[in-house]
């Protein structure tokens, strides 16, 4: 049987809700069951399918995709084809910069879009906007990190949780512990 399980940790990362929409419009067009889940509403699924980051793509109960993908690689998947995946290189520059730092909160997290997608758009943080309004009001934080600006772009920041609130099963982790969640680079 044809199947695929995508996991998500709500939309703490902005990808989330495209891979989703992405997943929607693909799938009903192939012999592929679609499951979608949400490890923030059930964190034993961490626990069975060993999970650690924000979104994971499972093909035919084997073969995992970690992080974000594009309509290619997913089109390559379904056709049983392994795309080659690359490493993530961040190109630190060797110039000390200081800017100002924002607290990460349901306002701030759209200037994370340039660093997320490389587009000044707020609109894509939406989904995470409300995400983090959510947190924020459920835990009773002012804030989940801070963001280093450059004027109106985000140019790095970390993202965190306390650590109650991440499905992962992370070995020692306490309860008074925070769980950086996301580094913005």
């Amino acid at each position: 049987m044809n199947s695929l399980k995508f996991f998500h940790f709500g939309m703490q990362c902005p990808y989330n809700q495209r891979l989703i929409e992405l997943l929607n419009e693909v799938c009903p067009t192939t012999d592929f069951t679609l499951q979608i889940f949400d490890i923030a509403e059930n964190p034993q699924l961490c626990r069975t399918y060993q999970i650690y980051g924000p979104n994971l793509l499972i093909v035919d109960d084997h073969y995992r995709w970690n992080g974000p993908f594009s309509r290619d690689v997913l089109v390559a998947l379904l056709r049983d084809e392994k795309p080659v995946r690359s490493a993530y290189h961040i190109q630190i520059g060797a110039t000390e910069f200081k800017g100002h730092l924002l607290e990460l909160n349901d306002s701030s997290v759209a200037y994370t879009s340039y660093a997320c997608f490389m587009k000044d758009d707020h609109a894509l943080c939406q989904a995470k906007a409300e995400w983090v309004r959510q947190i924020l009001q459920k835990t009773g934080l002012q804030h989940m990190g801070y963001l280093n600006m450059d004027g109106e772009r985000c140019v790095g920041g970390a993202e965190f949780l306390p650590a109650e609130l991440v499905p992962y099963p992370i070995p020692g982790l306490r309860q008074n512990d925070a769980f950086i969640t996301c580094s913005f680079l």
